[in-house]
């Protein structure tokens, strides 16, 4: 489940983008077209949140193992 809610973020980050450069365009042109404006902001923040609630934990931190070792060691002579 996890990898089809990362393609949906990308798709509707994606789909944003794309309606966002659309209104960009229309703006451009002179005919503001406000639809692109809402469907973009909307579909990147679904987008966004998806890949934030799908993505992958943080790998294990190896950073200070022995000083973790040596305290954690020092708690239980007491």
């Amino acid at each position: 489940m996890t990898e089809l809610g990362r393609r949906l973020g990308q798709f509707f980050f994606f789909l944003g983008v794309f309606l966002l450069v659309l209104f960009w365009g229309s703006v451009e042109s002179g005919a503001a077209m406000s639809d692109f404006l809402l469907g973009g902001v909307g579909s990147v923040l679904v987008g966004i949140w998806l890949l934030w609630r799908n993505r992958p934990p943080p790998p294990e931190v190896e950073r200070f193992k022995t000083l973790r070792k040596i305290l954690s060691g020092r708690g239980k002579d007491k």
